[in-house]
């Protein structure tokens, strides 16, 4: 929004450009697919009284008030590549050799009047198999400085990475609305690329960067050290404080049933507790994670519903961070809930009978 410049997205930048780190900031660079003179938001007159540095202070942050602040909506469409036709090369499709069958809540499978299975036509949950992990996510990055209230929406995973929503002590009403939450710490940003905050996309937000088995603890040129299991390389994570309301989805913990109890032979899985609500990666021993908001849970990911691999585990994808958790008083606020907060406006007596 500053430059008044955004990305065109059509045949020109594909997911498939996407997947090369290169690929993606040419395109970015490429004028062919790039409209300038566009602003995403009218900008607010600069306001001396602001953070020195902040979006206020320089002008650049936004004016527009009309749901409380900024909405942003972030999905995938199953036409990945936008030719306007699905196919299995392309796109995303209902996975025909390994299909997902639709359960209950105690595992049990639906059937259908002749007996058969019922498939989940939900063509995003293209990993197969009884528990969901869709391949699309959204990584937000660069949200300390809040330009307005900001709420983001998603149906998809959404990663926070670095400090979000605390500049200078400023924070505004802010929300994170989406199927699961992850919070990176401000070191998670790959050691594979060039380390440039003020020009973004050139380094990439990714922490466990190598897949390995040697099983050694050694020193790291970037973040002091690093632990290799046999998951994946985690980097060592950074102090990062993050201010939003949670709004997403939490696995059920799935006890230890069995057969006899009145329920399928079904695996034992721990949902990881409240604790565990946002999830993470990354090495955070010692390190501290500070939270201020709100939590509220919807029900079971529809598209990220792996369970948590306890830390410390041969498979373990992240070690416990010292967690200073608060709830956001300013949430008692009518005025200084994010937009889009549920709420209720008013209320009225429909059916009054005397009993």
């Amino acid at each position: 929004n500053r430059d008044g410049v955004y990305v065109v997205l059509d045949n020109n930048l594909s997911t498939k450009d996407q997947a090369s780190a290169s690929a993606l900031s040419g395109a970015l660079n490429d004028q062919t697919t790039r409209s300038s003179n566009e602003l995403v938001f009218k900008r607010k007159v600069a306001d001396s009284a602001s953070a020195i540095g902040s979006y206020g202070r320089l002008g650049l942050s936004a004016v527009d008030r009309t749901k409380g602040g900024l909405v942003i909506h972030a999905t995938v469409n199953d036409d990945l590549n936008g030719d306007g036709t699905i196919d299995s090369t392309n796109d995303i499709t209902a996975p025909s050799a390994n299909p997902i069958y639709k359960r209950n809540s105690s595992g049990t499978f639906f059937l259908d009047a002749n007996g058969n299975k019922v498939v989940l036509d939900y063509y995003r949950l293209n990993r197969g198999g009884g528990l969901r992990a869709s391949e699309s996510a959204f990584a937000l990055s660069g949200g300390r400085d809040l330009p307005a209230p900001t709420t983001i929406v998603s149906d998809q995973a959404i990663y926070i990475q670095g400090d979000w929503n605390n500049y200078r002590g400023n924070r505004l009403p802010a929300a994170i609305m989406a199927d699961t939450i992850t919070a990176l710490s401000v070191n998670c940003i790959s050691p594979d690329t060039a380390i440039d905050l003020s020009d973004m996309p050139t380094s990439t937000v990714n922490c466990v960067a190598d897949q390995t088995t040697d099983g050694i603890y050694g020193p790291d040129p970037w973040y002091g050290n690093e632990v290799f299991t046999t998951r994946g390389r985690m980097y060592k994570a950074a102090a990062t404080e993050m201010n939003f309301a949670a709004i997403s989805s939490t696995n059920q913990s799935r006890g230890n049933r069995g057969l006899g109890r009145g329920y399928p032979l079904y695996p034992s899985f721990y949902s990881g507790g409240l604790n565990n609500y946002l999830r993470h990666n990354e090495n955070w021993s010692g390190i501290n994670f500070t939270y201020s908001g709100s939590f509220v849970s919807l029900n079971e990911p529809m598209e990220s519903s792996r369970y948590i691999v306890s830390a410390g585990a041969a498979f373990s994808y992240f070690d416990i961070p010292t967690r200073i958790f608060s709830y956001d008083k300013n949430y008692n606020s009518y005025k200084k809930l994010p937009p889009l907060t549920p709420r209720i406006i008013s209320y009225q007596q429909d059916v009054f009978k005397r009993n």
